[in-house]
This record gives structure tokens, C-alpha cells and sequence, in this order.
């Protein structure tokens, strides 16, 4: 509103010095066309810093990964949480929502599309942390983003992290890159303690993702092929017995 305000004043300093120059000295042209100028390098640049601000790095984005979001919008059932269930955990404002989108239902639940060309010029303010669900793009640039994927099989192995001493190490419902974004499957607590933890700089949590996997084999195998080769073999021997023992029953001459 201050840009908007100081052009206005401009306009009309502006238009208070642009009379009619019949009358004038030369000396008074001169200075008016200098006061002009300027008045108008003014606008320029008043014109040009509108908008112009430093998005805030508090936002915690909370956003649905895009198979989850194809799943919700077909109705298809993965185990991924609707935004209806993570709007508790949203912090922004009825005003707010105004600008950035507001919550609607059009066959499925999720943040309307944004008023504003930049949306993030609601936040340049805050001074606190505040929880975005289903926020506009441009908002994530500066802020943290986690990001709810299914629960199915989610296990994240960091290949260069190889073994060593026969242990490597695994990550379950939750991976943090660099504390700036986190990958997880929904759950409240989870969710809520990945939150505090962006919120305390990234030192403070009572959830270990962090798994040690530990091997009793060589670390040519640390990825469990050979573990799964002896499953397949001794079922195999097993399923030969088991049809060895059949036929003999079908021939009755069993020893």
C-alpha cells in the first residue's frame, strides 16, 4: 500500500509542476523541466520495486505427491490422507485464503487456485512459522516443503551409502534433505514432530527414520540378493519333497 500511496503523490507533485509554461523565464523552464525528470525517474523506480520483496523463509509447506493426488481425484484408496485431514494443520489466515486460495470441494477436496500473481507477498511479513497445506508453488521457494507420499513399501535406501561391516543403513516413513524438505507417509504424530522439527532448526526430534540393517553375509550381497537365493533354493527343496512324496502316494510303492 506505501508504493501504491507514494505514487499517488507523485502524480500529483508531478502534475503541480507541468503548468503551462507560457509566462516563464528561461531559468524557471529549465528548473521545471529538471523537477520533471525527476518526478518521473521517481515513478520509474517506485513503479518498478512494486512487488519487489524477499519471500519469507518461514513457511512449512505440506503437500500430497502427485500420485497421491491422481489417486484422490479418481477415488482410488492408497492410503494417502485427503487435505480435508491435513487442514488442522494448516496456520494460514481467513484473510490470507482470500489472496492464496481458499479450501473447496469440486469432486475432491484441495486449496483453490491463488488470487495473487505472487501469493508469497502475504507472508513477507511473518516473523514466525507458519504451516501452509496445499500452498501455491511460488510460496515453497524459500520455505521448507514436506511432501506425503503413500505408504506402501516406503523404504529409502541411499545407495551411496554402502555397506560397511556388513551393516548398512535404511530409512523408514521418513528422509530429510539438507533440513529444507522431507518425504514421509502420513501419520499425525509423524507429521507434527517433522514440523517441530524444521521449527527448531532442524535439532529437535523424537522420531529415528534412521535404521541400521545388519547383514550375515558378504558385502557383495549387501542388497540381499543372496539372502533371497537361499529363500528360493530351500523352497525349492522343500516343493521336490512335496511332489516326490505325491508321486509316491499316486504309485503306491513308497519305501
Amino acid at each position: 500500500m506505501k508504493y501504491i500511496g507514494l505514487l499517488f503523490c507523485l502524480m500529483l507533485f508531478t502534475g503541480s509542476i507541468l503548468p503551462s509554461v507560457y509566462g516563464l523565464t528561461k531559468e524557471e523552464k529549465k528548473q521545471q523541466l529538471i523537477q520533471r525528470e525527476n518526478a518521473l525517474k521517481q515513478i520509474k523506480v517506485a513503479t518498478l520495486n512494486v512487488g519487489k520483496f524477499k519471500p519469507s523463509d518461514k513457511i512449512i509447506a505440506v503437500e500430497l505427491q502427485s500420485t497421491c493426488i491422481v489417486a484422490l481425484k479418481t477415488h482410488v484408496k492408497t492410503g494417502c490422507p485427503s487435505y480435508d485431514v491435513l487442514l488442522p494443520f494448516d496456520e494460514t489466515t481467513p484473510y490470507q485464503r482470500k489472496y492464496i486460495g481458499d479450501f473447496i470441494n469440486d469432486t475432491w477436496f484441495h486449496r483453490d487456485n491463488h488470487f495473487l500473481k505472487n501469493p508469497e507477498v502475504m507472508f513477507r511479513t511473518n516473523s514466525s512459522f507458519v504451516v501452509c497445506v496445499d500452498c501455491p508453488k511460488t510460496m515453497m521457494q524459500s520455505g521448507y516443503v514436506i511432501t506425503l507420499v503413500s505408504p506402501q513399501l516406503f523404504v529409502w535406501i541411499n545407495r551411496a551409502d554402502s555397506m560397511v561391516n556388513n551393516t548398512r543403513i535404511q530409512y523408514e516413513n521418513r528422509t530429510i534433505t539438507g533440513c529444507k524438505e522431507a518425504t514421509m507417509v502420513y501419520s499425525k504424530n509423524l507429521l507434527t514432530d517433522t514440523i517441530n522439527y524444521f521449527k527448531s532448526g532442524c535439532t529437535v526430534t523424537s522420531f529415528k527414520e534412521k535404521v541400521e540393517i545388519k547383514k550375515p553375509y558378504s558385502k557383495v550381497s549387501f542388497d540381499g540378493r543372496e539372502a533371497q537365493y537361499q529363500k528360493w533354493l530351500a523352497q525349492a527343496k522343500i516343493d521336490a519333497q512335496k511332489l516326490a512324496r505325491e508321486k509316491c502316494a499316486k504309485a503306491q510303492n513308497c519305501r
